[in-house]
């Protein structure tokens, strides 16, 4: 029995009820499923039903809330228990890291989410307030991105922080956008991903721009003062100079554009790997059409249309006995949960329908 077994032995069934259940704050640390990640869900419980127990603390949702809202939507049942561990911060969060394929800026905002919990909290395991370094290191992510990813909770608008929970966005473009008026950044997340790049990548420049600016202003001011010096200085610096003084050489020197920091320089490559990462997988999806579409060539190349007919049908063979598995696991499925529905119902648990009659 796993440590997650132990703090979750009694399984119930129940369907929902007419009024949502609420959701726990450490269930909300993480985005909701979306588009077709959600569809596919709920396709999956419409042929399987829910197979894993959604899990409750003290009445609201700790884990599972796509579980939850799928059986909603089919009205059907679903297995829940309820969490008996002292620790349920770190529940969820494996939960939620196992489970899903979070980018670093959906971890970075977790993070955030995290540092910002309030230091008391009544419920049973309660976690003491953890740091910005302490939230980093429970979701695997530099402090620095926390940091950038707590400027877009706190600045951005609502839709900004949408885009990048689900994963459509990097915190660091985003925390760009989140400088603008939000009657902007609304206008520029509603063009979507491409729009909120393009507006990251015109602030940054901005920023670069009047930094250079300043450093003209600096210099110009600094060679002002120098022009303004008293004739005797201005040959005491000469001397110097002749002589291989630092000081004169660095007065001297021509104005040069300032570096950028270490953080910039950093959020910049966080940036570019994320954009990478984006880039790569778009490569991958069109690497494998355009190989779907050679061996078509090739088929057609070699056996003309009635090949790409016979291919079609031993396509159709493969496709049927997935389904024929696919078939067998739901029923497979569908024996266990009848199973733990007898186990609860032996325990003493009577399904609601018992004696109102099932529900359609």
């Amino acid at each position: 029995m796993t440590k997650e077994d132990r703090t979750m032995q009694t399984i119930t069934y129940e369907r929902t009820p007419k009024q949502p259940a609420p959701e726990h704050e450490y269930a909300k640390l993480f985005p909701l499923l979306d588009g077709e990640a959600r569809q596919r869900l709920v396709d999956d419980i419409r042929a399987n039903g829910v197979l894993e127990p959604i899990v409750f603390l003290d009445g609201y949702i700790l884990d599972g809330r796509n579980r939850y809202y799928a059986a909603r939507e089919l009205l059907i049942e679903y297995p829940r228990v309820d969490y008996d561990g002292d620790d349920p911060l770190a529940f969820v969060i494996s939960r939620n890291m196992h489970r899903r394929h979070l980018t670093e800026s959906q971890r970075a905002a977790a993070a955030a989410k995290i540092a910002k919990l309030p230091p008391h909290r009544p419920e049973k395991g309660a976690n003491l307030h953890p740091s910005v370094e302490q939230a980093a290191d429970m979701m695997n992510v530099s402090e620095r991105s926390v940091q950038t990813a707590k400027k877009v909770i706190e600045r951005g608008a609502p839709q900004l922080v949408a885009a990048v929970d689900a994963g459509k966005v990097s915190v660091s473009a985003a925390a760009k956008v989140a400088e603008l008026p939000p009657d902007e950044q609304e206008d520029i997340v509603a063009h979507g991903k491409d729009a909120i790049l393009e507006a990251a990548k015109r602030i940054k420049e901005q920023e670069r721009q009047e930094r250079l600016a300043k450093q003209r202003e600096h210099d110009a001011a600094r060679e002002k003062a120098r022009a303004a010096l008293p004739d005797n200085v201005k040959r005491a610096e000469q001397a110097k100079a002749a002589n291989g003084s630092h000081h004169a050489a660095v007065v001297g020197k021509q104005p040069t554009p300032p570096a950028e920091t270490p953080e910039q320089i950093a959020a910049h490559r966080d940036e570019l790997l994320e954009e990478n990462e984006a880039l790569r997988k778009d490569v991958e999806e069109l690497t494998r059409k355009l190989a779907a579409y050679d061996d078509r060539v090739v088929l057609w190349e070699r056996a003309g249309l009635d090949g790409i007919e016979a291919n079609y049908k031993e396509q159709i063979k493969v496709l049927e006995r997935r389904v024929e598995e696919a078939t067998a696991d739901r029923w497979k499925a569908i024996r266990q949960r009848d199973y733990w529905k007898k186990r609860a119902i032996a325990l003493g648990y009577v399904p609601p329908y018992a004696t109102e009659g099932r529900q359609a």
